[in-house]
């Protein structure tokens, strides 16, 4: 019996760190973007810390956190306003999460300038 005990206790101890994960992201702007998202370079390429349990997420930068929720299995996601940076003002965040990487990206709505980092 005592080594069904532990037994139950490591998986638990498992099952807990695969709910919730911390890490940080360095996001860096896709060389393919248009020149004119070099204006969210000094907002969005910067590191980033990510928080994901199994229902709910979060990314942290400067003196912002954006809650995201979650869309499909290992992925979150939010849509959030960002007026006064050269672009519509909308942009989406991504947080992929599988058994191989933990990656953010940012998409603008209207242009579509991309910044993304792996942890």
């Amino acid at each position: 019996m005592r080594f069904g005990t532990i037994l139950g206790v490591a998986l638990a101890s498992v099952a807990t760190a695969a709910m919730a994960q911390t890490f940080e992201v360095n996001l860096n702007a896709d060389p393919n973007n248009h020149m004119r998202c070099a204006a969210g370079d000094s907002t969005w390429a910067k590191k980033w810390s990510a928080q994901a349990s199994d229902t709910s997420a979060s990314v942290t930068g400067t003196k912002t956190t954006i809650p995201l929720t979650k869309t499909s299995p290992g992925q979150f996601q939010s849509t959030v306003s960002a007026p006064g940076i050269g672009f519509d003002g909308k942009l989406s965040f991504t947080i992929y999460l599988d058994a191989n990487q933990r990656s953010l990206k940012v998409v603008s709505a209207n242009m579509g300038c991309t910044w993304q980092g792996k942890a």
